[in-house]
């Protein structure tokens, strides 16, 4: 395995400042290690709280860590790994550590400091205290305390920042306000911050949303509302793009951490790799660098930057245990065939979520053989109907993997269970992309034919005709489907252009490549987001001496644009991977299908992998070909009884590449 020396750089501080291993166990995770005490890292520890608002004890904590950067006196801890240790340490809003274990807690986070301090209320007023301990020491340094009435809270917080400064040794200097001017504003931030701490990301939104209503120019409130929903539910969605959007516009109003945090977010590997070098102690930046090596795998080398994207993810995983590290870790795990890091980060998985996620534990319960977990699946009951419910279906499908056919018709009965039309849309898609997918043709004809009106809401606007039809055109259902779709979808009007644009799209391409018959594009397609579709039909429609020619430009297109018809099918990939099958260039097809991220829903995944795993015996690359051609059968290993004649002569080949391969 390669890795890169920015990479590489992460390694000695992953052994020696993990504080917590990915199942959630505490340290050490392979072999003991000893961490000496660092005097200028400080441990900030909730405060202590004689008030009836019992927030303010972590919030105060949080708001005084993030202006403790290094820069001209101590750096504070990644929040998240303090309070992960506090608590394990017996910590709670009533209950502050004895001395002893504050110090033990200290040791285990490499801190040569700890921050005390107190938030005591007396009517309106509060007052705000700290005091620096060293470790292992116990010398103790004061800091003037400050106060003011409650309304004040940012300026306090302020105030006291400077004074812990000053106390620790630092010259004297103005530390920034980066709070709000609105009280209810801090109130829902501290909020916000409470439940992003607790991994509820869903209420941490919520509460990140009220700040900025209160004051839209809050920009830490911008940034965390960005930054909740990469961990959550929410990802993708216009509040995360809004939110995004002000925390990159005013850049210059956060920390120099949370830059960091921003450059490894949007820049590109090479930003990300010298992000997580800055700043080693950061799960959000180990996460973006580890969340771009593991999506974008087919294209930069699937073992060494599955290998660097694990790294990355169990050194955050290890720093701060969120779901979303965690499941990743598990996808990893599958698409590897790791049986033992599935089981390790499952267990952290399944108690950060306190046993929640029964979906996600039937795939791992089938791919460790496990009966012991499936029986305690069986006992579990979980919601329905909700957005969770959706993200967790989602995330399973994302891994690529066959459901067994029961556990599709217990998703089949959810969609009539759900609570919101919308989910209920976006679940019947689901499953229609679930059978599809796995060659079960005739239930997902079924599924798509039954239950919902014309104009009820889907997934990105996505009807289970028009992934039928898709599913035709690329061979994975048979013509006579792919025809009944087609027609439905020209007969079809929707109340939503984008929705009527993906219609569009594929009636002209089922008519070009099935009856060979382009026409001239709707400009319709190019003002829905369908310039890639158009690109296609372009391709198609030109004349034999333009044919490679205009192939280069639609593949360009879907390179810069995405897919045709809709997000992440891998349609347009796959039509023009099979047109350079056809003029004679195999590598120019395999590139582009690698241009796709793993762990997301391929809408044309099974039929992909046969093409790729073809392209690739093409070229001379026989271990990719016997990976992919795996791939397709364990995808398809409860296709109907018309596609086993086709997923047979794949099981023939991958048997002679093994031979070959000897």
């Amino acid at each position: 395995m390669r890795v890169s020396p920015l990479l590489a750089a992460l390694l000695p501080a992953a052994r020696l400042h993990a504080v917590q291993c990915p199942n959630g166990s505490p340290p050490p995770c392979a072999r003991p290690t000893t961490i000496a005490p660092d005097p200028g890292r400080i441990a900030v520890f909730p405060f202590h709280v004689t008030t009836t608002d019992s927030l303010l004890g972590e919030g105060v904590a949080e708001l005084v860590a993030e202006e403790l950067t290094g820069e001209g006196g101590p750096r504070a801890v990644h929040m998240g790994s303090a309070l992960r240790t506090w608590r394990r340490a017996g910590g709670g809003l009533r209950t502050p550590l004895d001395h002893a274990a504050e110090m033990r807690a200290a040791r285990d986070l490499g801190a040569g400091l700890v921050l005390e301090g107190s938030v005591v209320g007396l009517g309106q007023r509060l007052t705000l205290s700290a005091q620096l301990v060293s470790v292992p020491s116990g010398t103790v340094r004061r800091a003037a305390p400050v106060s003011g009435v409650s309304d004040s809270l940012p300026s306090l917080i302020q105030q006291l920042t400077a004074s812990v400064l000053v106390a620790s040794g630092a010259p004297p200097r103005e530390v920034p306000l980066r709070l709000s001017d609105s009280p209810a504003a801090v109130r829902a931030y501290i909020e916000g911050m409470a439940q992003f701490r607790s991994g509820r990301f869903t209420a941490a939104a919520e509460a990140f949303d009220r700040a900025i209503a209160y004051d839209s120019l809050f920009v830490r409130a911008s940034f965390m509302r960005w930054l909740t929903a990469t961990w959550g539910p929410g990802f993708g969605s216009e509040a995360q793009r809004l939110a995004g959007q002000r925390a990159r516009r005013y850049r210059a109003a956060l920390s120099s951490a949370d830059q960091v945090v921003l450059d490894a977010a949007f820049g590109n590997l090479q930003a990300k790799e010298r992000a997580a070098v800055a700043a080693p102690e950061s799960p959000e930046v180990l996460y973006f660098l580890g969340d771009y090596l593991y999506h974008r795998a087919p294209a930069l080398g699937w073992d060494s930057s599955l290998a660097r994207a694990r790294i990355a993810f169990e050194r955050s995983a290890a720093l701060d245990s969120q779901t979303t590290v965690l499941h990743h870790l598990m996808e990893i795990a599958i698409w590897t065939r790791d049986s033992a890091l599935l089981r390790r980060a499952w267990s952290g998985y399944d108690r950060v979520v306190h046993g929640a996620d029964v979906d996600f534990g039937w795939l791992v319960a089938e791919r460790l053989g496990d009966a012991r977990l499936k029986t305690d699946l069986r006992r579990r009951s979980w919601p329905v109907g909700t957005e969770d419910d959706f993200v967790r279906v989602f995330g399973w499908l994302s891994t690529g993997t066959a459901l067994p056919p029961a556990t599709l018709e217990e998703l089949n009965t959810r969609i009539g269970r759900a609570v919101v039309p919308q989910l209920q849309g976006q679940l019947k898609v689901m499953h229609v992309y679930a059978l599809t997918v796995q060659g079960r043709i005739a239930a997902a004809a079924r599924a798509a034919q039954a239950g919902l009106p014309d104009d009820a809401p889907t997934l990105e606007g996505i009807s289970p005709d028009l992934w039928l039809a898709a599913s035709s055109l690329i061979g994975s259902v048979p013509r006579s489907e792919g025809n009944a779709a087609v027609a439905r979808l020209r007969a079809a009007r929707s109340v939503d252009p984008d929705r009527d644009a993906r219609a569009t799209c594929m009636v002209r391409l089922w008519d070009a490549v099935v009856r060979d018959s382009v026409g001239v594009p709707d400009s319709v397609l190019r003002a829905h987001d369908q310039e890639a579709c158009a690109a296609i039909l372009e391709f198609l429609s030109a004349p034999a001496e333009d044919r490679v020619a205009r192939l280069a430009v639609a593949d360009s297109i879907v390179r810069r644009t995405g897919d045709a018809v809709f997000a992440w099918s891998g349609l347009g990939e796959l039509i023009l991977a099979r047109y350079w099958e056809a003029a004679g260039k195999p590598a120019r097809g395999l590139g582009l299908l690698h241009t796709r991220l793993l762990g997301l829903p391929n809408w044309s995944l099974a039929e992909s992998y046969r093409t790729e795993g073809r392209l690739a015996a093409a070229v001379g690359d026989t271990t990719a070909a016997i990976r992919v051609y795996r791939e397709y059968l364990d995808l398809r290993r409860y296709a109907d009884s018309l596609l086993v004649p086709q997923r047979d002569s794949v099981a023939v080949e991958l048997a002679r590449l093994e031979v070959s391969k000897r």
